[in-house]
């Protein structure tokens, strides 16, 4: 069992880190390959057939992408800062995931609603397991700003992951730049505002201004990556030294 629970976590972490490093290194390269494409244009190197026909669709794109006022790299920057929480968030949601299919003893005060298609349309008990504690692990992190999912793991596990209040912050600050570049394009808007008064919490932009204002080239994300990947790192570091107590913690529930 602590082999195999110590393998989970270590593959969540690997997986994190993997795709943290991919999606910035993608990023990297769609913008050197638009630069690229730019300079090509404007030297008038067109005389290669596959050449011209790459250039004409990106003219075509650009056009389109200019004609409803959006720029390629506002684009690219919003997706990197996306995806920079959502790695996170994922991280967490496999990590709790883990600890429930490894140690289902935990789940023994949770009420899951189970469906009939969850049971009958099965027919591999293990799967049927599986489905039910994802749809449980899902339903938390999805209902659960930061605060709550920390706390989660505390209240339920007994894992304090010892990240302190200014970190927390930031990354529910995080979290909320998040939400407005998924539903609003990043424009700040009231409800943004009212969501950080909430927990004490204040910014400097103003309502209709952009979330990522100041964001003008790949170091501006130096931060927040740093930032990211520490807390994988810590989070990851205190849940493999607290494998034995786990595991004997689940043991002794009733």
């Amino acid at each position: 069992m602590e082999n195999k629970l110590q393998s989970d976590l270590i593959q969540n972490f690997t997986n994190a880190k993997e795709q943290r490093d991919n999606d910035l290194n993608f990023a990297i390269i769609s913008l050197a390959m638009q630069n690229f494409t730019v300079y090509l244009i404007k030297e008038g190197n067109e005389e290669i057939k596959e050449i011209k026909k790459a250039l004409s669709y990106y003219k075509d794109s650009s056009i389109s992408l200019k004609k409803n006022g959006v720029e390629y790299q506002k684009i690219l920057f919003d997706k990197i800062y996306v995806n920079f929480y959502q790695i996170f968030e994922e991280f967490c949601y496999k990590n709790m995931l883990c600890l429930f299919l490894r140690l289902p003893k935990f789940l023994m005060k949770d009420e899951i609603n189970v469906s009939y298609k969850d049971i009958f349309m099965q027919t591999d008990i293990e799967i049927i397991k599986q489905n039910i504690v994802e749809k449980r692990v899902k339903s938390i992190i999805q209902s659960s700003n930061i605060y709550g999912i920390i706390k989660k793991f505390k209240t339920v596990f007994g894992i304090d992951f010892k990240i302190d209040k200014e970190s927390q912050d930031r990354l529910f600050i995080i979290s909320q730049n998040r939400n407005l570049l998924i539903h609003t394009k990043g424009i700040v808007n009231n409800i943004y505002i009212s969501e950080l008064e909430k927990f004490g919490l204040r910014t400097d932009l103003k309502i209709g201004e952009h979330i990522l204002k100041g964001y003008n080239n790949f170091s501006d994300f130096h931060d927040i990556e740093y930032f990211i990947e520490t807390t994988i790192e810590s989070i990851t570091a205190t849940m493999l030294v607290d494998i034995n107590r786990l595991i004997n913690y689940h043991e002794n529930l009733k």
